[in-house]
């Protein structure tokens, strides 16, 4: 039995030669494949059994497929399943656990820590994204490849109704949801996993099993709520209890740098007690050029049947007076513009303004950056404000971080989050103030020293912060360099995971570096 060099192979452009092969082991090149001991007859037979797609090292799209959003981290799949419907993901579940095969399932591929791609099969849910909402509005099911951006194109435009989902437009629904999913208008409507109320899911020997609110196995709707994605099965559906309104008020407010501890020792308490109708998102960046104070507020419609608009001016105004009495300068005149929920997403998440519901074919992109996260669940002191704003002012005309930027986010809990929905979650944070971000991220051209120091920047952010605030952190925001995860992420709730674990994966085949662990 003679294996295929890598030359061979990539010669072979149609799937004939790959037949005629078929007691070959697989390419001699590929390790991932060689310790999986499969041959290309069983491939080739593996590939025919699905509806959907699969995408081999060979195939023009693979180069483009295999990456993640963060680029910081690069891996090399045995292959990427593109499955079109349920019995698709079965199929495919099977056929890696009986050939001992990494799998990780990629509904946006936004991992923090590049783990919705592996080494060995990627299930990507691209063809998965169908969105069905009920007569009425008040429901809606959808795949597990919808991205945030159509979510909210087919909600707002088309049925006028939402959900409490984030800004970056091309973030999988699913991993967003099944991590907690916060965003702009969660304080008025919860997480994004409160809003779920049923769930479909694969298991490790291919059988899907159904959870809901009130109906069977809502204990493993519980730890879908928060409990983070590909530790207990495959989510191949979810259906969301829909929020029916459309339109928001939103813009951005400059502060100048100078008077960063002045603006936050007001900002923590202002934005925090604020209405829940109205919500607001923080962040200190630098570069070596240029520092900066972001606020950006939005607002939607009250339960007293006051606009958008009259709710964002009523706490806009107040901030402005609160600044302005501790001696803090806007450095902007900020004027709001009306929106439907699905544009603010659009300009929030960085992409021009375009016309009501118009939405590029096209708006994936990618970047190299390293993130962590601490929850901040007290007032913040003076000496522990003055930290924070030094850790930012460390790459302001540093010669270390010539092509870097980094920054510090502030996004305001409170609202409503601080209640439980019907059927509970593992969201031990609820009551947290603040998530705060710290992030550093590069150009292209960045060399690999500059790559270094960013990340000891980012983990010696939170080594500092996390004592002064506290040791939590939001799985959503994952990051490998937090030692006692399963506390930091769930802390309590963690006991109840692992249960869960117990019940749905004995064998623990749904496994990655920070996956829920059997007990």
């Amino acid at each position: 039995m003679t294996a295929w060099s890598r030359r061979q192979f990539l010669r072979s452009t149609s799937g004939t030669a790959l037949a005629a092969a078929g007691t070959l082991p697989l390419l001699a090149w590929d390790e991932a494949c060689q310790r999986t001991n499969l041959t290309t007859a069983q491939l080739e037979t593996f590939r025919k059994s699905l509806d959907g797609r699969v995408v081999f090292p060979i195939d023009p799209e693979y180069a483009t497929l295999r990456q993640g959003y963060n680029l910081l981290y690069s891996r090399h799949p045995m292959m990427i399943v593109q499955p079109a419907n349920l019995d698709d993901v079965k199929r495919a579940v099977i056929f890696a656990r009986n050939h001992d095969i990494d799998l990780s399932p990629r509904s946006g591929g936004h991992n923090y820590c590049g783990w919705s791609t592996c080494d060995g099969m990627v299930l990507d849910f691209s063809l998965m994204n169908t969105i069905a909402v009920s007569a009425d509005a008040s429901m809606a099911t959808m795949g597990p490849g919808v991205k945030l951006i159509y979510m909210y194109d087919t909600l707002s435009c088309q049925h006028q109704c939402s959900l409490p989902g984030g800004t970056c437009p091309t973030v999988g629904m699913t991993g967003f949801t099944l991590g907690g999913g916060f965003g702009g208008y969660s304080r008025a409507w919860g997480f994004m996993c409160d809003r779920l109320q049923a769930v479909q899911m694969v298991k490790a020997d291919g059988t899907h099993v159904d959870a809901a609110v009130g109906g069977p196995n809502e204990h493993l709707l519980r730890a879908c709520r928060g409990g983070g994605g590909g530790s207990f099965g495959i989510v191949t559906k979810m259906s969301f209890k829909t929020v029916l309104q459309n339109l928001a008020t939103t813009s951005n407010i400059v502060i100048n740098f100078e008077d960063a501890e002045a603006f936050i020792d007001v900002y923590q308490d202002f934005a925090y007690e604020a209405p829940k109708e109205f919500a607001s998102l923080m962040s200190l960046g630098a570069g070596a050029t240029s520092r900066y104070i972001n606020l950006s507020a939005w607002a939607i419609a009250d339960e007293q049947g006051n606009p958008p608009t009259t709710v964002w001016w009523n706490n806009v105004n107040h901030l402005k007076q609160r600044l302005k009495k501790a001696g803090v300068s806007i450095l902007n005149n900020p004027q709001p513009t009306d929106m439907t929920i699905a544009e603010v997403a659009l300009e929030e998440g960085g992409l021009s303004k375009l016309q009501p519901c118009d939405l590029p074919s096209d708006i994936d992109e990618t970047s190299g950056f390293k993130a962590t996260s601490v929850y901040i669940t007290d007032t913040m002191d003076s000496n522990t404000i003055t930290t924070l704003v030094d850790h930012i002012s460390e790459l302001y005309q540093s010669a270390t971080f010539p092509t870097s930027r980094g920054y510090i986010s502030m996004d305001a809990y409170g609202g409503v989050l601080g209640t439980e929905p019907e059927g509970g979650s593992v969201m031990v944070h609820r009551t947290a103030r603040f998530v705060s971000q710290i992030l550093g991220y590069w150009r292209a051209n960045t060399t690999q020293k500059e790559i270094d120091d960013n990340i000891k920047w980012v983990r010696r952010g939170r080594d500092v912060l996390a004592p002064l605030t506290s040791t939590g952190a939001y799985v959503n925001y994952c990051d490998d360099a937090i030692e006692d995860w399963p506390t930091a992420y769930w802390g309590s709730a963690y006991p109840f995971l692992q249960q869960i674990k117990q019940e749905f994966d004995p064998q623990d085949f749904f496994r990655f570096p920070q996956s829920v662990r059997l007990p």
